[in-house]
């Protein structure tokens, strides 16, 4: 949506011919999306953590989870980085001028090669990214390798990675 501008969300799902643009229709109808639109709301104030997404952990969380179950990859997967454009102010954006939107949100995304299918992901919230690792010689990237690809350590899968 902001790179369609309107005048305001109605306008989305307008079926005037100056104003049409199918694919908002096609991904999903108008009152479902009002619907979620109020019914999202993160507001959770829970000062005393260190976690930079203690707002949508939960909803983070639910989502790996989901990921991770919907689909039994098959044996290739890659690990990539992908930057979610945002311009807002956010204590962890992340500034890559060799992506095409070079402000976001950083996140590692594990998926399955064949289908592309997600399998999880890890946002990247600076230092304050959580973590499990016992090897503390690997390092931070190391680290988010050996958290993404726990479920599949031995296991003869292959990981493909950049960089």
């Amino acid at each position: 949506m902001t790179r369609n501008k309107k005048l305001s969300l109605g306008e989305y799902w307008s079926v005037d011919k100056l104003l049409c643009s199918d694919i908002f229709g096609e991904i999903m109808p108008r009152d479902r999306y009002f619907k979620l639109l109020s019914m999202l709301h993160f507001s959770q104030d829970i000062r005393s953590t260190n976690d930079k997404l203690y707002k949508i952990r939960n909803v983070v969380d639910m989502l790996r989870k989901n990921f991770n179950q919907s689909f039994y990859p098959y044996q290739e997967l890659c690990i990539d980085e992908s930057l979610l454009l945002y311009k807002g102010r956010l204590s962890f954006k992340q500034y890559i001028p060799s992506k095409r939107s070079t402000f976001g949100i950083k996140s590692f995304i594990l998926y399955d090669c064949r289908t592309g299918f997600v399998q999880d992901l890890i946002v990247y919230a600076g230092s304050s990214t959580m973590i499990n690792s016992q090897n503390k010689e690997i390092g931070k990237s190391g680290a988010i390798v050996e958290a993404l690809m726990a479920p599949y350590l031995g296991k003869r899968y292959t990981v493909f990675l950049d960089n």
